[in-house]
Protein backbone atom coordinates (compact mmCIF):
# COMPACT_ATOMS: atom_id res chain seq x y z
CA UNK A 1 0.00 0.00 0.00
CA UNK A 2 2.87 2.30 0.94
CA UNK A 3 6.62 2.68 -0.02
CA UNK A 4 8.79 4.95 2.01
CA UNK A 5 7.40 8.56 0.89
CA UNK A 6 4.69 7.25 -1.63
CA UNK A 7 0.96 5.72 -0.92
CA UNK A 8 -1.43 4.66 -3.45
CA UNK A 9 -5.45 4.13 -2.95
CA UNK A 10 -8.47 4.07 -5.21
CA UNK A 11 -5.74 3.45 -8.45
CA UNK A 12 -4.15 7.00 -7.46
CA UNK A 13 -0.06 7.45 -6.33
CA UNK A 14 0.05 10.03 -3.74
CA UNK A 15 3.01 11.55 -2.17
CA UNK A 16 3.75 12.63 1.12
CA UNK A 17 4.18 15.88 1.43
CA UNK A 18 4.46 17.28 5.49
CA UNK A 19 4.43 14.93 8.42
CA UNK A 20 2.34 16.82 11.41
CA UNK A 21 3.33 16.10 15.01
CA UNK A 22 1.23 13.59 16.51
CA UNK A 23 1.74 11.41 20.00
CA UNK A 24 -0.44 8.10 18.71
CA UNK A 25 -0.02 7.96 15.06
CA UNK A 26 1.74 9.21 11.93
CA UNK A 27 -0.33 11.60 10.01
CA UNK A 28 0.64 13.26 7.02
CA UNK A 29 -0.27 15.77 4.09
CA UNK A 30 -0.27 13.66 0.71
CA UNK A 31 -0.48 15.09 -2.79
CA UNK A 32 -1.49 13.42 -5.87
CA UNK A 33 1.13 12.44 -8.89
CA UNK A 34 -1.33 13.35 -11.03
CA UNK A 35 -2.39 16.83 -12.64
CA UNK A 36 -4.67 17.55 -10.29
CA UNK A 37 -2.60 17.69 -7.27
CA UNK A 38 -5.20 16.85 -5.07
CA UNK A 39 -4.42 16.87 -1.25
CA UNK A 40 -5.42 14.95 1.59
CA UNK A 41 -4.75 13.54 5.43
CA UNK A 42 -3.31 10.17 5.62
CA UNK A 43 -3.23 8.38 8.86
CA UNK A 44 -1.25 5.64 9.67
CA UNK A 45 -2.54 3.42 12.64
CA UNK A 46 0.53 1.05 12.09
CA UNK A 47 -2.55 -2.23 12.35
CA UNK A 48 -3.89 -0.91 15.58
CA UNK A 49 -7.55 -1.58 14.63
CA UNK A 50 -8.92 -0.45 17.82
CA UNK A 51 -7.84 3.09 17.20
CA UNK A 52 -8.78 3.45 13.74
CA UNK A 53 -12.28 1.82 14.71
CA UNK A 54 -12.29 4.37 17.00
CA UNK A 55 -11.59 7.13 15.15
CA UNK A 56 -14.20 6.36 12.40
CA UNK A 57 -16.57 5.72 14.98
CA UNK A 58 -15.98 8.93 16.83
CA UNK A 59 -16.23 10.37 13.04
CA UNK A 60 -20.04 8.89 12.88
CA UNK A 61 -21.12 10.15 15.69
CA UNK A 62 -20.04 13.82 15.03
CA UNK A 63 -20.65 13.21 11.13
CA UNK A 64 -21.93 17.01 10.19
CA UNK A 65 -18.62 17.94 11.54
CA UNK A 66 -16.04 15.56 10.77
CA UNK A 67 -13.99 15.40 7.54
CA UNK A 68 -14.99 13.65 4.60
CA UNK A 69 -13.45 10.13 4.47
CA UNK A 70 -12.17 8.60 1.23
CA UNK A 71 -10.65 5.03 1.64
CA UNK A 72 -9.78 2.91 5.11
CA UNK A 73 -8.88 -0.18 6.01
CA UNK A 74 -7.00 -2.00 9.21
CA UNK A 75 -4.05 0.57 9.04
CA UNK A 76 -4.70 3.42 6.95
CA UNK A 77 -7.18 6.24 6.60
CA UNK A 78 -7.63 9.36 4.25
CA UNK A 79 -9.51 12.27 4.87
CA UNK A 80 -10.44 15.20 3.19
CA UNK A 81 -7.54 17.86 3.57
CA UNK A 82 -9.30 21.18 5.98
CA UNK A 83 -6.82 23.78 4.80
CA UNK A 84 -5.71 27.00 7.65
CA UNK A 85 -4.30 27.54 10.84
CA UNK A 86 -4.43 25.18 14.04
CA UNK A 87 -6.18 27.03 16.61
CA UNK A 88 -3.46 26.98 18.54
CA UNK A 89 -0.80 28.93 15.74
CA UNK A 90 -4.10 31.46 16.33
CA UNK A 91 -3.77 31.23 19.95
CA UNK A 92 -0.59 32.06 20.28
CA UNK A 93 -0.16 34.84 17.87
CA UNK A 94 -3.27 36.47 19.34
CA UNK A 95 -1.10 36.49 22.64
CA UNK A 96 2.17 37.61 20.78
CA UNK A 97 -0.05 40.86 19.33
CA UNK A 98 -2.11 41.25 22.39
CA UNK A 99 -5.13 40.89 20.58
CA UNK A 100 -8.69 40.72 21.95
CA UNK A 101 -9.54 37.49 21.63
CA UNK A 102 -13.32 37.58 21.83
CA UNK A 103 -13.83 36.43 18.36
CA UNK A 104 -11.88 33.65 18.73
CA UNK A 105 -13.79 32.90 22.33
CA UNK A 106 -17.10 33.22 20.10
CA UNK A 107 -16.33 31.36 17.32
CA UNK A 108 -14.68 28.34 19.78
CA UNK A 109 -18.10 28.24 21.65
CA UNK A 110 -20.18 28.90 18.94
CA UNK A 111 -18.84 25.42 17.25
CA UNK A 112 -18.63 23.71 20.56
CA UNK A 113 -22.19 24.55 21.14
CA UNK A 114 -23.14 23.26 17.81
CA UNK A 115 -20.95 19.99 17.53
CA UNK A 116 -22.66 19.21 20.90
CA UNK A 117 -26.45 19.66 20.65
CA UNK A 118 -25.57 17.23 17.31
CA UNK A 119 -24.48 14.48 19.49
CA UNK A 120 -25.87 14.90 22.75
CA UNK A 121 -24.33 13.04 25.68
CA UNK A 122 -20.86 12.44 23.55
CA UNK A 123 -17.75 15.10 24.09
CA UNK A 124 -14.79 15.02 21.99
CA UNK A 125 -12.11 14.10 23.80
CA UNK A 126 -8.78 14.84 22.81
CA UNK A 127 -9.06 18.95 23.17
CA UNK A 128 -5.54 20.10 21.95
CA UNK A 129 -5.91 23.35 20.19
CA UNK A 130 -3.92 21.85 17.30
CA UNK A 131 -7.09 19.32 16.77
CA UNK A 132 -8.97 22.44 15.92
CA UNK A 133 -8.42 24.27 12.34
CA UNK A 134 -9.43 27.63 11.62
CA UNK A 135 -10.32 27.41 7.86
CA UNK A 136 -9.59 29.49 5.30
CA UNK A 137 -12.33 32.11 4.38
CA UNK A 138 -12.92 35.82 4.23
CA UNK A 139 -13.19 37.33 7.62
CA UNK A 140 -15.50 39.66 6.19
CA UNK A 141 -18.47 37.82 5.53
CA UNK A 142 -19.24 35.99 9.03
CA UNK A 143 -18.99 37.37 11.96
CA UNK A 144 -17.65 34.06 13.15
CA UNK A 145 -14.28 32.23 12.57
CA UNK A 146 -15.25 28.77 10.59
CA UNK A 147 -13.52 26.28 12.61
CA UNK A 148 -13.19 22.41 12.37
CA UNK A 149 -11.87 19.98 14.42
CA UNK A 150 -9.67 17.19 12.90
CA UNK A 151 -8.96 14.19 15.62
CA UNK A 152 -12.03 12.09 16.63
CA UNK A 153 -10.34 8.25 18.31
CA UNK A 154 -10.77 9.78 21.80
CA UNK A 155 -14.56 10.93 21.26
CA UNK A 156 -16.87 9.45 24.47
CA UNK A 157 -19.96 9.30 26.07
CA UNK A 158 -19.44 12.25 28.91
CA UNK A 159 -20.06 15.66 30.20
CA UNK A 160 -18.85 18.56 28.53
CA UNK A 161 -17.49 20.57 30.99
CA UNK A 162 -14.99 17.65 31.12
CA UNK A 163 -14.04 18.80 27.81
CA UNK A 164 -14.16 22.53 28.87
CA UNK A 165 -12.16 21.70 32.51
CA UNK A 166 -9.61 20.46 30.12
CA UNK A 167 -9.44 23.29 27.65
CA UNK A 168 -9.25 25.35 30.47
CA UNK A 169 -5.89 23.68 31.67
CA UNK A 170 -4.70 23.46 28.14
CA UNK A 171 -5.09 27.45 27.21
CA UNK A 172 -3.60 28.43 30.58
CA UNK A 173 0.06 26.05 30.15
CA UNK A 174 1.22 26.43 26.10
CA UNK A 175 3.83 28.12 26.28
CA UNK A 176 4.73 30.65 28.08
CA UNK A 177 2.48 29.57 30.63
CA UNK A 178 -0.09 31.24 33.04
CA UNK A 179 0.44 34.56 31.83
CA UNK A 180 -2.04 37.79 32.38
CA UNK A 181 -3.45 37.30 28.96
CA UNK A 182 -4.04 33.46 29.35
CA UNK A 183 -5.75 34.00 32.55
CA UNK A 184 -8.15 36.54 30.41
CA UNK A 185 -8.69 34.35 27.96
CA UNK A 186 -10.02 31.69 30.22
CA UNK A 187 -12.14 33.71 32.51
CA UNK A 188 -13.60 34.94 29.22
CA UNK A 189 -13.82 31.42 28.12
CA UNK A 190 -15.98 30.35 31.37
CA UNK A 191 -18.18 33.35 31.05
CA UNK A 192 -19.39 32.39 27.24
CA UNK A 193 -19.23 28.63 28.17
CA UNK A 194 -21.73 29.14 31.44
CA UNK A 195 -23.85 31.48 29.05
CA UNK A 196 -24.25 29.56 25.94
CA UNK A 197 -23.15 26.20 26.80
CA UNK A 198 -25.37 26.21 29.59
CA UNK A 199 -21.96 24.72 31.50
CA UNK A 200 -21.82 24.14 35.05
CA UNK A 201 -18.53 26.29 36.11
CA UNK A 202 -18.06 24.12 39.25
CA UNK A 203 -17.45 20.93 37.10
CA UNK A 204 -15.20 23.26 34.80
CA UNK A 205 -13.13 23.55 36.87
CA UNK A 206 -13.26 20.38 38.84
CA UNK A 207 -12.17 19.03 35.54
CA UNK A 208 -9.72 21.62 35.29
CA UNK A 209 -8.11 20.37 38.63
CA UNK A 210 -8.00 16.74 36.79
CA UNK A 211 -6.00 17.85 34.11
CA UNK A 212 -3.71 20.28 35.98
CA UNK A 213 -2.98 17.20 38.50
CA UNK A 214 -2.13 14.67 35.20
CA UNK A 215 0.06 17.45 33.91
CA UNK A 216 1.80 17.55 37.14
CA UNK A 217 2.52 13.61 36.25
CA UNK A 218 2.50 13.36 32.62
CA UNK A 219 4.80 16.55 32.04
CA UNK A 220 6.57 17.03 35.23
CA UNK A 221 5.25 20.38 35.86
CA UNK A 222 4.68 21.85 39.57
CA UNK A 223 1.89 23.64 39.36
CA UNK A 224 0.43 25.09 42.24
CA UNK A 225 -2.96 24.54 41.25
CA UNK A 226 -5.09 25.88 44.20
CA UNK A 227 -3.27 29.34 43.51
CA UNK A 228 -4.23 28.69 39.74
CA UNK A 229 -7.64 27.60 40.42
CA UNK A 230 -8.53 31.15 42.65
CA UNK A 231 -7.18 32.99 40.01
CA UNK A 232 -9.98 31.84 37.40
CA UNK A 233 -12.62 31.38 39.87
Amino acid sequence: MTADNTFKFNGIEYIKVKKYFSRLNSVFLIESLNDKKEKFILKDFENNSDMINAELNGMKIFENFSPKVYFSDQRYLVHEYIPGNTFLSSYEEAEKTDSDPELMINSFVEFLKTAYESAPGYILGDINFNNFIIRESKPEISRTLPISFIDYENVKPGEIEEDLGRMMAFALTYDPVFTDWKFGFVAEFIERAVKFLKADKAKMLFYAEKEFEAMNVRRRLEIDIPEVLIKVK
